[in-house]
């Protein structure tokens, strides 16, 4: 689970690449898996369709670097 690896990540780590947005990655699943009735399905549809490509080019460059 991303969230919850997310969280494990160092916080020297997150300082460094503070371009990635963690606390949105950790926050997301936090929101899905423990607040079912207050899930604004239009906001999911708005992290997946433009957030996750953009997260994921960011932990392409961290990967890449580190």
């Amino acid at each position: 689970n991303i969230g919850e690896a997310t969280k494990k990540i160092p916080a020297d780590l997150k300082v460094k690449w503070n371009l990635v947005q963690w606390i949105l990655l950790a926050g997301l699943r936090d929101r899905l898996f423990h607040d079912y009735i207050g899930v604004f399905f239009s906001i999911v549809w708005d992290v997946f369709k433009n957030k996750i490509p953009q997260l994921s080019t960011q932990i392409q460059i961290v990967l890449k670097e580190e």
